[in-house]
């Protein structure tokens, strides 16, 4: 948050390269053993094709049920680029209806998965005046109850230990206008596609987990 117009224009223009992390919840079996560089370019509004980059880690996978975990970090910034990306790679995520498998999806609505599974878990730029912002944002409850049934979540916790804080709870959506409606944030969530990593900290010597 900025209280000047100057530092705000700062903290924009830092973002546009700032480094984001994603944790994606998807269909399939990953093969990949070691980090997949995936570059595909996308079109724009406009129909201008642009290149698109990210780069794609394991977490943990299961032949049953058939899933993986996958940590995401899109070095570019196109619209649903995280979810496009894993999708060409043949593993689509588990509850997107735009881009994803639903027959899949809902087989995973009932266990409990009830919006996407994908997840921005961090986020780290420099700061416009000196020092490091990076941000964490621990799970919602609802991605954790899920998730922590995998039979591989005891190996994502050895990876990624700041996947076991506390989970957070989901807004109250009730009474906010439906997607399309005008309200694009509100659209957004309900949606699925809200910016998750919305609070951190200012660290000037080292990056700090910031618990919301």
């Amino acid at each position: 948050m900025a209280t000047e117009p100057r530092v705000a224009g700062l903290l924009s223009a830092a973002l546009v390269t700032a480094r984001k992390r994603y944790i994606a919840f998807v269909r399939g079996y990953f093969a990949a053993e070691t980090e997949v560089l995936i570059e595909a370019p996308m079109k724009d509004d406009k129909g201008i094709l642009r290149e698109a980059s990210s780069r794609v880690r394991l977490l943990g996978r299961s032949q049953d049920p058939r899933c993986s975990l996958l940590e995401v970090e899109p070095a570019t910034g196109r619209y649903h680029q995280v979810r496009r990306h894993v999708r060409d790679l043949h593993h689509p995520v588990l509850g997107d209806s735009e881009h994803g498998d639903n027959k899949e999806n809902r087989v995973w609505r009932a266990i409990g998965l009830t919006r996407i599974g994908l997840h921005c878990v961090g986020l780290g730029f420099a700061a416009p005046e000196g020092g490091a912002i990076d941000v964490h944002c621990p799970l919602y409850s609802d991605h954790a109850a899920v998730w922590s049934r995998l039979p591989f979540w005891t190996d994502v916790l050895t990876l990624r230990p700041a996947l076991g804080m506390t989970p957070l709870e989901l807004p109250n959506l009730a009474g906010l206008p439906p997607p399309g409606s005008g309200d694009a944030e509100s659209a957004a969530l309900v949606a699925g596609d809200a910016p998750e990593c919305a609070v951190g900290v200012v660290g000037e010597a080292e990056p700090a987990l910031a618990d919301e």
